[in-house]
């Protein structure tokens, strides 16, 4: 180590006046001049670096490396270690999951809206928005009493495109009073990689889903009966 740091200054001294601003990347000279007088020996170790979506490797292996002279004016180099294999690290990357929250409002006119009063359904699509996607998400849900409906967190483990509608769920026998919004809605999810360890979301249609429905009392039908008498004379 004490040889290491003595040639710094040295080293510097020659390198800096020709490239001052690359001088770092020529650093390793000095251990490559050292390997190759062999007066120092090479251990690999991991990195602690990291980056974002990558596994790195634990295998360390200690390298020793001879260098000779030939006798002909080179030198020759030898290598042991590595239990005589081919030295290699292999790390993996996969990118963190994307996270949505898809969710809508609900309108009513005419009247207070109650919690829990309709029910709202998506349903995961193909690209037709009609076909339904084997294995696809079905999710059901009500309103609360604000007006929030909370299709909840959707979780994408890798890139691709995907496809939902939304549409409110009307009752067969709708004679409440209640005229409801049979609008369908299209969403589309892109998830691609950000190329830094992250699955990001692209999404469209999914800004403003509200279901507005409309109540309106049915008017009421009163029968009114009663009987007629006629005093002094028979009633004709």
């Amino acid at each position: 180590m004490q040889e290491f740091v003595k040639r710094f200054p040295a080293f510097l001294e020659k390198n800096l006046p020709v490239n001052p601003l690359k001088c770092e990347y020529f650093l390793p000279l000095i251990p490559d001049q050292m390997i190759k007088e062999g007066s120092a020996k090479v251990r690999l170790l991991k990195t602690e670096d990291k980056w974002y979506g990558i596994t790195y490797s634990e295998d360390s292996f200690v390298v020793k490396v001879t260098v000779e002279d030939n006798g002909i004016g080179g030198l020759n180099s030898y290598w042991e270690g590595g239990d005589g294999e081919e030295i290699r690290f292999v790390n993996t990357y996969h990118p963190a999951n994307a996270v949505l929250n898809i969710s809508a409002v609900k309108e009513l006119v005419g009247k207070d809206l109650a919690d829990g009063e309709f029910t709202f359904v998506l349903t995961e699509t193909e690209s037709d928005f009609t076909t339904l996607k084997e294995n696809g998400e079905i999710r059901v849900v009500t309103n609360d009493i604000y007006g929030i409906i909370d299709f909840g967190r959707f979780e994408y483990y890798s890139e691709g495109t995907y496809y939902y509608t939304v549409s409110e769920q009307i009752p067969e026998e709708a004679n409440n009073g209640i005229v409801y919004d049979t609008k369908v809605y299209h969403i589309t999810v892109e998830v691609t990689d950000d190329g830094n360890g992250k699955l990001i979301t692209k999404v469209t249609g999914a800004d403003s889903i509200t279901f507005t429905n409309k109540y309106k009392a049915t008017a009421a039908e009163i029968i009114f009966s009663g009987n007629k008498k006629l005093t002094g004379r028979p009633l004709k």
